[in-house]
């Protein structure tokens, strides 16, 4: 009997509502019998709509939130502060007894992780899903800034001693490499294998079906891309997403007079967006983030060629220009790269094969999850050993 604890900060009744349920996702290759996920909020969510995520494996779930003020009881997290907190996370975690804990991300869980690790000589992974460093010169507030601040020294301290650090692309790898933090792999998401379909034929829809996908937030928001749409009058552009600037983004339709020829989708269940990929002709995102998200992953794996604006600092390694076209990010930019993507027939078809290829290569959703049954075999075979 295998068991994984699954500790998280993130509430899953979000994924379920944006129909984000990958399956399998929380126990690859169904290598755990039970799966039991703490989730350190108040968050509730009927188990069968997350049973998907879990597999062949018994779910569990459970609510373990923060006590009311307590970053500010606790002085911004410091560990003295904290036992009595810690200690009961740890009695539940022993009355499980797991055989490996998983955190995504590395806030307040992986240092439960860590704890529970001295305590029970538990082993314990994290996967990274963001470069902090970073995506808090995109878009944070100096309270985000103060709490990040805070957070920093039980996170170093949580990557440091964990079993794997699994960073999900390669931009998060200097992160680690910056404070010393040799254990790590890059490990790709596992996506909706099942929906996502190859895109065969690259003869141009009429009107042109451009795509863009992605939370509206503030370092996402596509204005230049919606005002570049006005210089092709046989175009029509999907924006699917939801965030701060959602009614910002339909007021500049409007105003540019393309508000026709824009169709907004605020939430879309997963499974609809992955089949519906391979029908259009062109992926374009705006991002000021140092990142390969899980939108631009399923796209690439579809063989959409991808349209994206350079951003300042260091490029996203995987997005090379064998897949993808970056322009300015600016309206004539994005006007720039439409035209050579409707206008280049061999060059548009060349860039969405060799996405798919490559994506096959890198993030094939069966290879990801291979991956992951992989290193959770090698770290328990290793646990026995010793």
């Amino acid at each position: 009997m295998k068991k994984l604890v699954v500790i998280i900060s993130d509430r899953l009744s979000v994924l379920v509502r944006k129909g984000e349920v990958v399956e399998r996702y929380y126990n690859p290759g169904n290598y755990f019998d039970e799966v039991h996920i703490i989730m350190l909020n108040d968050d509730k969510v009927e188990p069968e709509n997350v049973k998907p995520m879990i597999g062949e494996g018994r779910l569990f779930l459970y609510n373990y939130p923060e006590p009311p003020y307590f970053f500010k009881k606790s002085l911004g997290w410091q560990p003295f502060l904290m036992k009595k907190w810690i200690r009961e996370s740890i009695n539940l975690i022993q009355k499980i007894q797991p055989n490996l804990i998983r955190c995504h991300g590395a806030h307040l869980n992986a240092f439960v992780a860590l704890c529970a690790k001295k305590a029970m000589k538990i082993p314990y992974v994290i996967s990274l899903h963001t470069n902090s460093d970073e995506s808090l010169k995109v878009n944070s507030s100096f309270k985000e800034k103060i709490i990040a601040f805070f957070l920093r020294k039980i996170e170093i301290k949580s990557l440091r001693n964990c079993d794997l650090v699994m960073p999900v692309y390669q931009a998060i790898v200097p992160y680690l490499d910056k404070r010393n933090i040799k254990n790590h792999r890059v490990c790709y998401n596992v996506l909706n294998d099942a929906n996502l379909l190859k895109k065969e034929d690259y003869q141009l829809s009429s009107p042109v079906r451009i795509l863009s996908l992605g939370r509206q937030l503030k370092g996402k928001q596509p204005y230049h891309l919606i005002s570049a749409l006005k210089y092709f009058s046989n175009a029509v552009i999907t924006l699917i997403g939801d965030g701060d600037y959602h009614e910002a983004l339909v007021q500049h339709a409007e105003e540019e007079g393309v508000y026709s020829r824009t169709i907004f989708v605020k939430n879309l269940m997963n499974n609809e967006v992955c089949r519906s990929l391979k029908d259009y002709d062109i992926l374009a995102i705006h991002t000021d983030y140092y990142e390969l998200s899980k939108v631009m992953l399923e796209g690439l794996l579809a063989g959409l060629p991808l349209l994206l604006n350079y951003r300042s600092g260091l490029q996203v390694p995987e997005l090379s220009d064998k897949i993808c076209l970056r322009v300015e990010d600016s309206i004539e930019g994005y006007k720039n790269g439409l035209e050579h993507l409707i206008c280049d027939h061999a060059f548009r078809e060349r860039l969405g094969r060799n996405a798919y290829e490559l994506s096959q290569k890198m993030w094939q959703p069966k290879h990801c999850e291979e991956t992951y049954v992989s290193i959770y075999d090698g770290i328990l075979k290793n646990y026995e050993k010793n």
